[in-house]
């Protein structure tokens, strides 16, 4: 497992390199599937990092923005691998049965949101940060959580989502 020392230096972090991903691929409150598909390598870096960081040593911020910005990445992963789909809900078990890796842990992406974020967190600006690929979410961000800035970024995506 990969420790926290992953999460500290620049670009080469996780949250560097998620930021990266979010502001190339999303453009106005939309997607870039096709582009992601066409070039998934940073996509597919970031989903396999997912899957070995050890999330014990994290600090409980580091820990919400990291899980929240893992949600969002397996979303887009899992559209991606059935890339073009009208909606995620066209996948079979797309929420529910299929497992993905987080922390060493496998889980569906329900029992991520459910589980990991909103019964351990228990806030509910969460609501309107985790993007479910469907045109009836919330609008996702072109940017990563970062825990330094997580309250202020979570409070914008709040108003935000309050005012569309």
């Amino acid at each position: 497992m990969v420790h926290c020392s992953f999460l500290v230096q620049g670009q080469t972090t996780f949250f560097g390199k998620s930021n990266q991903f979010f502001s190339t691929f999303v453009q106005n409150n939309n997607i870039d599937y096709s582009s992601i598909k066409a070039a998934p390598s940073l996509l597919n870096d970031l989903v396999d990092s997912l899957a070995t960081v050890s999330l014990e040593k994290f600090s409980q911020v580091q820990r919400k923005a990291y899980l929240i910005n893992a949600y969002n990445l397996l979303v887009i992963n899992a559209v991606i691998a059935d890339y073009p789909v009208e909606r995620p809900t066209n996948i079979e078990g797309f929420f529910e049965s299929k497992k993905h890796t987080v922390g060493g842990q496998m889980m569906s992406l329900n029992q991520l949101e459910k589980i990991e974020l909103l019964k351990k967190y228990k806030d509910p600006r969460l609501h309107f940060v985790l993007v479910c690929a469907a045109k009836s979410c919330p609008a996702i961000a072109p940017f990563s959580y970062q825990p330094t800035v997580l309250d202020q970024q979570l409070s914008q995506q709040t108003q935000k989502a309050l005012k569309d």
